[in-house]
């Protein structure tokens, strides 16, 4: 969240999933918009300040606003993900009761489900401005546009570009992204291990002698037990296999044949070692990677 402040000059407003992070946000004092992405009536509370806006997917929820003066907020239209929104069919209702009730809606927006299909995408945005079409010259602000359609067709843009995993520096490779983030864990201690030697829980022993760095960083910080495919750390340039399962707040890696001390740093990500690389070995994407590092993790800014 403290990333925000150093965006704020940037961009022109933030989106968050709830009411407790755009609470976060403004206790940074961020003045530019906060678009919350749930639905106002998802156990999201209203908070009273002018630059928070709000989604909603349902006549229910837009009658709450008729009793909550100055408060703004955002249609959301369901187009085929089939999670929030409302059809088209109740959004002419909703429309509707805002004109006769002068309620402060910014605009309307929906979610594309496969972005990184083109065939998809326009589909998907066909039926928005299908949905949209009739009530053009009220509908204000139109957004739809995420990070893997940044590099398609204009049209696609509308009036706001909600980048997530973009600012990442992951996504289309054709709009120059760079990966913006690393995680790094310290070596804190290093053994000399003989052949049969037991490492970490389990039953695993070396198929060698070797020489192990334990590295301070577990599943506890995100950072997930080995699935079925060999997994690679970067200390001092050198890529060195993890041996043994990843413990709630350690790791080991057999760093035999390089340099390293204790101290050294061992990237988990970056200096080599990729978000994709990791999903693949997780069996999961690259979004879950990297939003699965938490609080246990220090954040350092740079730049």
């Amino acid at each position: 969240m403290p990333i925000a402040t150093y965006l704020q000059p940037y961009v022109d407003g933030f989106c968050v999933a709830t009411s407790e992070e755009a609470k976060r946000l403004l206790e940074l004092a961020i003045y530019k918009p906060i678009l919350i992405l749930g639905e106002v009536g998802d156990c999201n509370r209203i908070l009273p300040y002018k630059n928070v806006v709000y989604t909603v997917g349902s006549m229910k929820e837009v009658k709450m606003f008729k009793k909550l003066k100055g408060a703004s907020f955002y249609i959301k239209l369901n187009t085929g993900m089939n999670r929030l929104g409302c059809d088209s069919i109740e959004m002419q209702k909703i429309i509707n009761y805002v004109r006769h009730n002068s309620l402060d809606c910014k605009g309307i927006y929906t979610h594309f489900f496969q972005s990184d299909n083109k065939d998809a995408v326009r589909l998907q945005y066909s039926e928005f401005e299908s949905g949209i079409s009739r009530i053009r010259d009220f509908v204000g602000a139109r957004h739809c546009c995420a990070s893997n359609v940044l590099d398609m067709e204009a049209c696609y843009h509308n009036d706001i570009a909600r980048v997530g995993l973009a600012l990442y520096g992951y996504g289309s490779s054709d709009v120059g992204l760079r990966p913006a983030m690393s995680v790094c864990a310290p070596i804190v201690k290093i053994r000399n291990l003989k052949k049969g030697d037991y490492v970490s829980y389990g039953n695993y022993r070396v198929a060698r002698d070797c020489r192990i760095a334990v590295l301070r960083i577990g599943y506890g910080d995100g950072y997930r037990r080995l699935g079925d495919k060999k997994r690679f750390v970067s200390i001092n340039g050198k890529r060195c296999p993890l041996i043994g399962q990843v413990c709630m707040d350690m790791c080991m890696a057999d760093i035999s044949g390089i340099s390293a001390k204790v101290g050294d740093f061992a990237y988990v990500l970056g200096k080599g070692i990729t978000a994709e690389e990791l999903a693949e070995e997780y069996g999961t994407i690259v979004y879950e990677v990297l939003t699965s590092f938490n609080d246990r993790v220090e954040r350092v800014y740079a730049g």
